[in-house]
């Protein structure tokens, strides 16, 4: 009986996920589509053989007893239990941002996501950008066959996928799963091309320009159908998420904007008509009452911001009273003030007494 542990590198006692962790690492280390080494394939198989048994509590419990209903390699994706994918499998193999060979094997290109960032002025009144990103497109030197010959791959008959019979405790079940042998692309390229170095793609920077919605919120995304990875017969799509940058002076509350505005007490008291800064470089004029009271709000309405694609339905300016301690005083100043103490209403009376 092989020695699992030995082959996976692992102490008896090692929990599943170091088991699961060191079976990442070799699987990924001895990959045909990876590794150069002689023998790397059936080190690959032998590996995944020692995870699908220790990989399984019913089935490492019967191992460590000294008996195994093991039939040879298969259970090539139990790594996906505990929510991991194919997909994130394959992306550790190939690089996140590459096409793996299921992607290849797929007509659709992989989606390309991006993050854009914007002003709140562009939210107000909607904009156009140009940008610039990368994505994977057929190599132009092999037309995206990887190479100048390719064989078809005898392990999976050209499908890109292996089904396998396994035997469990409830019988046997089918599996499928990627064929190892040639990742999922159904051939293996004999002469890789020099350009692509045998994986099909090569990466290209993309110009776009794009419009900015007026209106749009955090989080929203827009998507530019068939501007993504090339796949073997249709691109992935371009997804930008739209993420609003903060703004020197508002904060926004769905449709309206948030302005703190900080005056001195003489103007809480008094009352006065003050100038405010909207966006876009706009300037408007608020009244604030007599006896106003920190934290107090004022409302210019149809001053926010718009409903997205929408010229009429707008939000609001909220402006918040704050008071603003003055930072110094002069002579004549602080004698105005004094002559206030000791008056009715700016004599100070302890209530807790």
């Amino acid at each position: 009986m092989k020695d699992y542990y030995s082959i996976l590198g692992v102490e008896k006692n090692a929990d599943e996920k170091e088991i699961k962790k060191a079976y990442r690492t070799l699987s990924k280390k001895h990959h045909p589509d990876i590794s150069k080494e002689n023998g790397a394939e059936d080190k690959f198989k032998e590996v995944s053989e020692a995870y699908e048994v220790l990989g399984d509590k019913n089935k490492r419990a019967q191992y460590d007893r000294g008996g195994s209903n093991h039939g040879g390699f298969g259970g090539f994706e139990d790594i996906f239990s505990g929510g991991a994918s194919t997909e994130d499998f394959f992306s550790s193999f190939f690089g996140g941002d590459r096409n793996s060979g299921r992607a290849q094997n797929n007509s659709k290109g992989k989606d390309v996501k991006i993050r854009l960032g914007i002003t709140l002025d562009q939210v107000e009144i909607g904009d156009q950008k140009n940008i610039k990103y990368k994505r994977n497109i057929k190599c132009v030197t092999c037309n995206g066959v990887g190479g100048a010959k390719k064989d078809t791959c005898s392990i999976c008959n050209g499908s890109g996928r292996r089904v396998e019979r396994i035997r469990t405790q409830l019988g046997y079940i089918q599996n499928e799963s990627i064929c190892h042998n040639c990742g999922g692309r159904g051939h293996i390229v004999i002469d890789k091309c020099n350009t692509c170095n045998g994986k099909a793609y090569i990466q290209k920077e993309e110009n776009l320009t794009i419009k900015i919605p007026n209106g749009v919120s955090q989080g929203m995304v827009f998507k530019y159908t068939e501007k993504g990875n090339e796949g073997e017969k249709i691109s992935g799509d371009l997804l930008i998420e739209f993420v609003i940058n903060e703004h020197k002076h508002f904060k926004r509350q769905n449709l309206n904007l948030i302005y703190e505005l900080k005056v001195p007490f003489n103007l809480l008291i008094c009352g006065a008509s003050v100038e405010i800064p909207g966006l876009n470089n706009k300037k408007y004029s608020i009244n604030i009452p007599k006896m106003s009271q920190p934290g107090y709000n004022l409302r210019l309405k149809g001053r926010g911001l718009p409903k997205i694609n929408t010229v009429d339905v707008k939000g609001d300016m909220i402006v918040i009273l704050e008071f603003e301690y003055p930072t110094g005083i002069t002579d004549e100043e602080l004698e105005i003030v004094s002559n206030l103490n000791n008056k009715p209403n700016f004599t100070y009376k302890n209530k807790n007494v």
